[in-house]
């Protein structure tokens, strides 16, 4: 509750209180007030250094639950525990604790250990509902008493589809998810994190708590010059909390960006400084005030160093621990990992020397879980610094001294000369209430400044503290140092590849920009990626195997720590306009997070010269959909984050031709790049009738395979392998052929990955003779390299009563973060789109004491996530269905395809939302039934072709062509499309790109399919 003076009242409460209880009080005026000070420091005895629980595996598998739900945690300074809080409780089903088999309340959550090919299991289950955390809110403000959250494992190269690392599910309150991640054994050893990851409340949720370490192997990244000295390792988690009135008491955990929402639950006569966008970084008693009330009396605040740093509201921990110590052996050498796991926080880092004040150079020997191939001294002040941006981390080589403690601290940053003012700042009091009764806060405009020796760093409107972070005590015991020299190699397995040494196969330019951009809403203020939020900002496609090169390009006043998922990055250059020292070419080390400059602006505010930074990534392994973003999770939530989608390494098309003239029905593969032939199969000998392809990476070593159906006759499912093998051609070995499970004669078939496991799964639409059906299949290989065994996992009625054909495709087609199936209803029907998706997600079980179990369960229900008709309800025909990234540039998620099978060579298109819809709405939540817009519709062959149209997409580096299949009078036809935006037009524009005219006679549209 804010209290406004009113202008008649020349001598209120808030002025006589003032003038009464203060030292230094001039009639008429509000005096310089200082914060009664609780003596923190005579009653609190540093504690020493805590690791969290550590978990590991039993015979290569470590299988946790982790619960995310409202916590009451233990924070060394305040009175009582903070009940708060966000915590992960935990259980282990299989694997090894050296603490408690199971617990909560941890800040941070317990540390995971898994070494390289091991497999981590997480039962994630949702209990946040119910929440009473007035400061957790969504990007507009408002308090949540539920929300959705998601897990990653951030800097793994691992799959990001299914449940591996998927990011983009929305796990809802009640509900469990099962995520199996296989680590790679390539993987490099060292220290990673794992933390919340849902788009709008990513930042609250790691703030209040839900982040924890990983370790893949050894934290220090298992370099042999540690295990031969058998070096201590330590893994240190920065975080940083804010309690108001932890001086005088109180015990509640605030969200830093805002007002603390219980002023009034401090003494009378305490004060909050209100910073826009600082205060909560920065402890509030290190700010001064001066300004005045409503009523023109001035008012004026101290700040109050003196005030120990146990004292202040806002404090950053190591393990969740304030200030905790450690002895060692004078001499003595340790190997310490550092993780940055806050939401925004920079964290400037010095050691220090009590006996003498010097500061020992800072050695580097890895970041971001990867070992350097050479040991390397801190980029900053002679080596004697080095930044953390959030989510970064690195792992130091620390010596003790022969005298003196040695501490860990962020230090002042002496780039600041003079005392930083703020203005529009404000200073709200607690003072009696009316009448005497009660209390009421009374607030003041003006300006808050900040002495530069308060300040360890700051980007943008953040500014961040000095503080010691840890001490380390030397003991009597001597022993021999271990020096970590720079350029000393370190002999570990790093998996590093100098990329600068290769040529790029793509360059793409990535703008970072802030502001009032959306014109329909020019009171919001977000970030964005070339010039629009997630998810609309454009998708990057690169292949499997290519190496590209990424240019960011900052035209803000923020630095911005961008994070790739899935695969590390070498930099190339950084070019900071506002601090050469920062500016560098070539580093010869991979890394996940890059903290890109801020650009540098005139004292008009025009923009002089942008920060620069360019990337280069070597995209293996992995095929699949997942982000970039920037990991100051304010501005990810406010949109600075872009879905990334990496391709097979080759495209490929197939067309399915149906036989005449007593030639059987075959498929024609081609190369999508360029339309060549590569393979022409007979998959059914004696078969004439149509058919139906897709493809698709069946056996999830990301090569494109190819599903052929026979869509009359019998459910005949057969599957080729897209490897090429012994010498063999893709497309040449039979992977998989089988009769379909429950389906009456044909078989339409698309490929997706619907289960959430590795691989994809056939999904299959029945033709006729029966009630309309979709059956989900799964293949399981018999022995490595051989064939695979169907396994029918899910079935369902998609348009009941219905007992004509349906044509199906799958697709990432919503912000859900699962592969949707996408059914057409065949002639007979009005042309409905029906969109059904298995959530995958359990709900949970009764709870045992203190944990909530998730149940493990199959495919489950299926859920309609929309229908609608794609053309007039008059049209009779048919349709067919695809989907595809068409709409690539203008963001979203992947378009739904429609044609027309008979009568006309109709084709549209359907988005959930995209940059044709203007800017995403601020909060985003997923909608029941999820909508859909008309992104383009055209007659692929022309207004005179009545033979129908059928329709796919083949993947670009920059979204996919629409394919379109037809008939030419007897002749086969295939054409591709790029669709394209004119201007500010809200839907595509097609322009064909290339018609390809088959040599063989058809009497039926052919199928279509492309990857």
């Amino acid at each position: 509750m804010f209290f406004s003076l009113s202008p008649p009242l020349k001598e209120t409460f808030a002025m006589r209180f003032f003038h009464h209880q203060t030292v230094r009080a001039s009639k008429g005026s509000i005096a310089r007030f200082q914060p009664r000070l609780l003596e923190l420091e005579s009653r609190l005895t540093p504690a020493a250094l805590v690791e969290p629980v550590g978990l590991y595996p039993r015979n290569g598998v470590l299988e946790v639950t982790l619960t995310a739900r409202q916590s009451t945690i233990d924070l060394d300074t305040v009175a009582t525990p903070v009940s708060d809080a966000l915590a992960f409780s935990y259980q282990v089903n299989q694997g090894i604790s050296d603490g408690p088999d199971m617990g909560g309340g941890l800040r941070p959550g317990p540390t995971l250990h898994v070494n390289p090919g091991q497999t981590l299991i997480v039962h994630f289950a949702n209990e946040l509902s119910g929440l009473t955390i007035p400061d957790f809110t969504n990007i507009n403000g408002q308090t949540l008493t539920a929300a959705d959250i998601n897990l990653h494992t951030h800097g793994l190269h691992i799959s990001p589809d299914g449940n591996s690392d998927n990011v983009l599910l929305n796990i809802a309150p009640g509900t469990s998810n099962t995520y199996t991640r296989q680590i790679a054994a390539d993987q490099p050893e060292g220290l990673y994190w794992y933390h919340t990851h849902l788009h709008g409340v990513a930042q609250p949720e790691i703030y209040f708590g839900l982040a924890g370490m990983l370790v893949i192997g050894k934290a220090d990244g298992n370099i042999p010059k540690v295990s031969q000295n058998q070096l201590p390792t330590r893994t240190l988690a920065i975080q940083y909390n804010d309690v108001f009135g932890r001086d005088v008491g109180l015990s509640t955990l605030n969200f830093p960006t805002v007002q603390p929402w219980n002023l009034t639950e401090a003494p009378i006569g305490a004060h909050y400084v209100n910073v826009p966008g600082s205060s909560g970084y920065t402890a509030n008693n290190l700010f001064s005030f001066s300004g005045s009330f409503s009523n023109g009396d001035p008012a004026t605040i101290d700040a109050n160093p003196a005030l120990p740093e146990s004292g202040r509201n806002t404090q950053f921990t190591i393990n969740g621990q304030f200030q905790p110590t450690l002895q060692a052996a004078r001499g003595q050498t340790e190997v310490w990992s550092l993780a940055n796991i806050s939401d925004v926080a920079y964290a400037r880092l010095r050691l220090t020397n009590t006996a003498d004040g010097t500061h020992p150079a800072i050695v580097v020997l890895g970041q971001d879980g990867i070992t350097y191939t050479r040991a390397t001294l801190a980029p900053l002040e002679d080596g004697t610094v080095l930044l953390m941006p959030p989510a970064t981390r690195f792992v130091i080589a620390v010596t003790m001294p022969e005298s003196g403690d040695l501490i860990l601290e962020m230090p002042p940053d002496p780039s600041f000369g003079a005392p930083v003012a703020f203005g529009g700042s404000s200073a709200s009091f607690v003072v009696p209430g009316p009448g005497g009764i009660g209390k009421q806060v009374v607030t003041a405009q003006g300006t808050a400044t900040l002495d530069p020796s308060a300040i360890s760093y700051s980007n943008g409107f953040n500014y961040f503290p000095t503080q010691e972070l840890f001490r380390v005590s030397t003991t009597s015991e001597s022993v021999t140092s271990v020096i970590f020299a720079p350029g000393e190699p370190l002999n570990a397995v790093n998996g590093f590849e100098d990329l600068s040494l290769v040529t790029p196969d793509n360059t793409r330019e990535i703008v970072l920009i802030q502001g009032p951009l959306d014109p329909a809403d020019p009171a919001a203020f977000v970030f964005a990626i070339n010039g629009i939020t997630f998810p609309y900002a454009p998708v990057l496609q690169p292949r499997l195997n290519s190496v590209e090169e990424w240019v960011y390009t900052n035209i803000t006043g923020d630095q911005h720590p961008l994070h790739v998922h899935v695969n590390s990055f070498q930099v190339m250059e950084v070019r900071d306009p506002n601090n050469s020292a920062n500016s560098h070419g070539v580093q010869l080390w991979d890394q996940d997070t890059v903290n890109v400059p801020a650009a540098r602006f005139d004292a008009a505010g025009i923009l002089v010269e942008p920060g620069v930074v360019k990337i280069r990534a070597h995209f293996r392994d992995y095929t699949g959909t997942f982000v970039q973003h920037c990991h100051r999770l304010d501005h990810e939530d406010l949109g600075m984050m872009q879905v990334v989608t990496i391709l097979t390494e080759h495209q490929y098309f197939a067309v399915g031709v149906a036989g005449t003239d007593g030639a059987d029905a075959h498929v024609e593969v081609r190369d999508a790049t360029d339309s060549h032939f590569l393979e022409i199969l007979t998959p059914f000998p004696g078969y004439q009738g149509p058919l139906s392809v897709a493809l698709g990476d069946v056996d999830g070593n990301s090569i494109s395979d190819m599903a052929v159906s026979s869509l009359a006759g019998s459910p005949h499912v057969i599957l080729y392998s897209g490897a090429s093998r012994d010498g063999q051609r893709p497309f040449s070995k039979v992977i998989a052929s089988f009769l379909a499970e429950g389906i009456q004669g044909g078989v339409s078939v698309a490929l997706g990955t619907i289960d959430g496991k590795p691989g994809t799964n056939l999904v299959l639409g029945s033709q006729g003779g029966m009630e309309a059906m979709v059956s989900v299949v799964g293949l399981q290989a018999m022995a490595p390299g051989g064939a695979m065994e169907p396994m029918t996992l899910g079935q369902f009625v998609p348009f009941a009563g219905f007992n004509g054909s349906i044509a199906v495709a799958t697709g990432l087609v919503d912000d859900s973060g699962r592969v949707s199936i996408v059914v057409g209803a065949g002639p007979g029907a009005e042309p409905r789109v029906g969109v059904f998706s298995y959530l995958l997600y359990a709900p949970l079980a009764a709870p045992e004491p203190g944990m909530v179990m998730g149940v493990a369960g199959t495919l489950g229900p299926v859920v309609c996530t929309a229908s609608f008709y794609a053309f007039s309800q008059n049209y009779l025909g048919g349709i067919s269905v695809g989907t595809g990234w068409v709409n690539g540039p203008q963001g979203g998620f992947q378009n739904i395809l429609v044609g027309a099978l008979q009568g006309t060579s109709h084709v549209v298109s359907f988005s959930s939302g995209s940059a044709l819809n203007g800017f995403p709405p601020m909060v985003m939540e997923m909608t029941m039934p999820v909508p859909y817009y008309l992104t383009s519709s055209f007659y692929a062959f022309g207004a005179q072709n009545q033979s129908g149209v059928r329709v796919s997409a083949s993947d670009t580096l920059r979204g996919a062509r629409l394919l379109a299949t037809s008939l030419q009078g007897q002749t086969a036809v295939v054409s591709s499309f790029d669709l394209l935006r004119i201007g500010s037009a809200t839907q595509l524009t097609p322009e064909r790109v290339d018609t390809l005219f088959l040599d063989v006679m058809a009497n039926s549209v052919p199928a279509v399919g492309g990857y």
